[in-house]
């Protein structure tokens, strides 16, 4: 009788440690309406806006949003006491087998509000520590492979040169921020990527690569 207890037990032991080991590529993103979201078609080098959508535990389902108070959340966690060291325990997943929209704006050149289809991004803390992910923009830059297999930035990282009452955006243990990178469509078929470079010593984070199509005139662009 005991053999046929464990023999029941153990493999819904099993069942139960697979399903709460959530693949990201498998969780189910609510997001807002793709109707009024179009694709970028840009020629020159974009200025790269990436912002948080999410950040918080890996769970099946995960609503997106375009305000976090990360500074109060930050304050009310408890997260004073954070290790900005850690650069090299984050890491990036681009999810070409979904499609989100995400609302892109531009102060400096005073272009209006206008939402993009995109990749989630997934930004992963696999430490056990909390670690300071990025101050106001998301570090990110997207990255095309050229014909003679060097990798060249299509767009430029925006950078403030006052930072002071900035968001702050941290990463718990084993916490991930979602973030959105825009679609391309152009007449050129290319190998992406998008680097994450926070201004130190270290060499950017790489992303996965994942293909994309975008117009040949961006190459060439300064």
């Amino acid at each position: 009788m005991s053999l046929n207890i464990y023999s029941f037990i153990f493999p819904l032991m099993v069942l139960t440690s697979c399903s709460e080991a959530t693949k990201l590529d498998e969780i189910r993103i609510i997001n807002n309406d793709l109707t009024e979201a179009k694709y970028s078609k840009d020629k020159v080098k974009t200025i790269s806006k990436y912002k948080p959508l999410y950040i918080g535990k890996i769970k099946r389902e995960i609503t997106l949003s375009d305000s976090i108070d990360t500074d109060e959340r930050f304050y009310s966690s408890g997260f004073n006491k954070f290790n900005d060291s850690l650069y090299s325990q984050i890491e990036i997943y681009v999810d070409t087998s979904k499609t989100i929209s995400m609302s892109y704006e531009n102060f400096f050149l005073s272009k209006p509000t206008e939402k993009l289809k995109s990749f989630p991004v997934f930004v992963s803390n696999i430490s056990n520590d909390t670690t300071l992910v990025s101050i106001d923009n998301l570090p990110f830059y997207l990255e095309a492979k050229q014909e003679d297999g060097e990798w060249k930035r299509i767009q430029r990282q925006e950078f403030l040169p006052c930072s002071f009452g900035s968001p702050h955006y941290y990463l718990g243990p084993k916490e991930i921020l979602v973030t959105g990178c825009r679609i391309f469509k152009g007449d050129t078929k290319v190998k992406l990527r998008l680097a994450f470079d926070m201004f130190t010593n270290q060499e950017p984070l790489l992303s996965n690569e994942f293909h994309g199509h975008i117009f040949k005139e961006i190459l060439g662009s300064n």
